[in-house]
Order: structure tokens, then sequence, then C-alpha cells
């Protein structure tokens, strides 16, 4: 809602409404340009904009600013982290911190195009699925030890690993500080387990069942019993005497030559025999429970616990679940 104090409301704190600079005749080549909403000058009437193209901050009348729309807010976030020479301090020193980290003063974006073609690679060997699952491991690992891990020393990372374990499953599930049953040692079983299951389907092979076939199928085998071509001469002479005399047709063949040729009629029929294929086989997996058997439970739990959580006892309540579920928007 604006006030005198904020006319068009983009005034927050920190700073962070984008708006864009229109309608300036003086110097033209600022409109369309974003900045960000600093503060209102109520005396002056003009808001102090921080231009993020420039890193310049001008003092620009109400009627020249609009707030930005959200593809302009991203547009103008990115000019930001791009153009600020803080930013760019801060990531030269990130930068030159990773380099020295890498043996033989390798260059950091070197060592991003190896470790990119090294997971196409992976990902063409495993697949896309197991490749996922490889990255969520490593991530995982990496906020457990992470912060001892640049130690250098093996022994803090092993000293301190089951209370990172412990503080790392509190972040998603607050209501276990301080249970009684809750330590440690409980927290690094879950992990070690967590990273079994992974593991456990990572190095087992999809098996695809390959498609039987049956190989006594044969393919179908028409048989026609050929007449000799003087007992086909006969039936045609014999069927033109016919239509020259006006009789019925058939009428001067013999009882015997009648036989025959409506037994080869028959026998021209070409009857087919097809085998009937077998019935697909059925495929069953080798373990009913699995890494995503756990996964699913460990989101439904955690979704249960946000739901029913209180964030500032930590304490489950079915009252406030209940109450959460009812008042959920319908898909």
């Amino acid at each position: 809602m604006s006030s005198t104090n904020d006319p068009l409301n983009v005034i927050t704190n920190p700073p962070q409404t984008i708006v864009k600079v229109h309608g300036i005749t003086s110097r033209e080549e600022v409109n369309g340009q974003l900045g960000v909403a600093v503060q209102y000058n109520l005396e002056r009437g003009r808001y102090t904009v921080h231009m993020v193209k420039t890193q310049t901050t001008m003092a620009l009348k109400t009627e020249n600013l609009t707030k930005a729309s959200t593809l302009e807010t991203y547009q103008a976030q990115f000019t930001q982290i791009t153009s600020d020479p803080r930013v760019r301090q801060q990531l030269v020193g990130y930068y030159n911190q990773v380099q020295r980290m890498l043996p033989g003063n390798m260059k950091p974006e070197y060592a991003a195009g190896g470790i990119l073609v090294l997971l196409l690679t992976i990902m063409y060997f495993i697949g896309f699925t197991k490749t996922l699952m490889a990255l969520s491991l490593l991530l995982l690992l990496g906020v457990i030890i992470g912060p001892d891990l640049l130690s250098g020393d093996w022994k803090v990372v092993l000293h301190n690993f089951p209370r990172r374990c412990r503080e790392t499953i509190e972040t998603s599930a607050p209501f276990l500080r301080g249970k009684r049953f809750w330590n440690n040692r409980i927290a690094m079983g879950i992990v070690l387990v967590m990273l079994a299951f992974s593991t456990k389907a990572l190095v087992t092979p999809t098996k695809r069942p390959a498609a039987s076939f049956n190989n006594n199928y044969s393919a179908p085998s028409p048989s026609i019993s050929q007449s000799s071509s003087s007992s086909i001469e006969d039936a045609y002479k014999l069927g033109f005497d016919d239509a020259t005399k006006g009789l019925e047709f058939g009428t001067s063949m013999p009882n015997t030559q009648k036989k025959r040729s409506l037994a080869e009629d028959d026998e021209d029929e070409i009857p087919y025999d097809y085998t009937s294929m077998p019935p697909p086989a059925s495929t069953s997996s080798s373990s009913p429970f699995g890494f995503s058997q756990v996964m699913s439970i460990f989101f439904l739990y955690r979704t249960a616990t946000q739901l029913g959580g209180n964030p500032l006892s930590g304490q489950f309540s079915m009252e406030q679940f209940m109450l959460n579920v009812k008042t959920m928007p319908v898909w």
C-alpha cells in the first residue's frame, strides 16, 4: 500500500525492489535502465536509485520510475552481480582459493571441464538416475564432512563425523533435538544405513529381461495341390461346350471329374497354421526394498514433520498436522 513516504511502494529493508527508468529528457541514455530503489526523499519528492549497470546513484522523480517486471528483476540481479566490483573481488578471491587447492596450479575452468566430461562419461555407462544418486551421495558427504575436510586432518574428520551427522539430520528434523534416545551414534548409524543402501543401488546392475521367442515358431506354409495341365484343359473344353449348347455348367462333366474338381477347389484354399507366441516373461526385482523405497519413506517422514512440527519447540502435534492438511490448497 503506497503512502506519502513511499508513493510507489518500492522501499524495502534491505533495499531489493527493482525499478525501471523512463521519460527522462535530459539524459535519454538512462531510459530503460534498471536500478534498486534505496529510499524516498519526501522534501524533494525523489527516489534514490542505485543503478545496477553503471553502479552509480541517481535521484529520480516518481513519474520517471515504474516497478520492474519479474524478467527485468532477474536481469537486474544478474547485471548487479556482474557489474558490482565487490562481487567481482569476492569471485576472484574464490577463484584464487580454488586454484590454490588444485594440483599444479591448474585453472579452475579446466578442472570444471574435466569434471563435466567425467560426469557425462559416468552418465553414459551407469545412466542418468544413478548419476544423480551418486551426486546426491557426494553432496550429503560434502555437507557432513565439508567443514572439517578443509583442515586436512582426517583424524579431525573422523572424530567429528558422528556429531556432524546429528547436526545434519537435526536441520531437517528439528524436533529430534533434546530427545533422550537421540545421540551422535544413532545419527551416524542412520547416515551409514542410507549410504549402504545407496551404494548397493549404485553397484547393483540393472537387470533387463531378454525377450524370449518360441524357437518352434514356423512361418505359415501354404499347401496348394496343382492339377495337371491336361485335366484343366479338359475341364475348360467341357465348360465351353456346355455354354455353347446353353446347358447348365458342369452337365457334360463326368461324375468322377466333378468330385475331383470339387476336391481340388477345396485344396486350393490355403490353410495357415500359426503357432501361438509365448506370453512375455514376468519381471521380478531381486530386492523389494531398496534405495528408492528408503528415499520415499524419508520424504514422507519429512513432509509429515513439516506439517505437524512446531517450529519453536520442535514437538510434533497431531492437531497441528490435521489443521495444516485441511488448510492445504487443492491441486
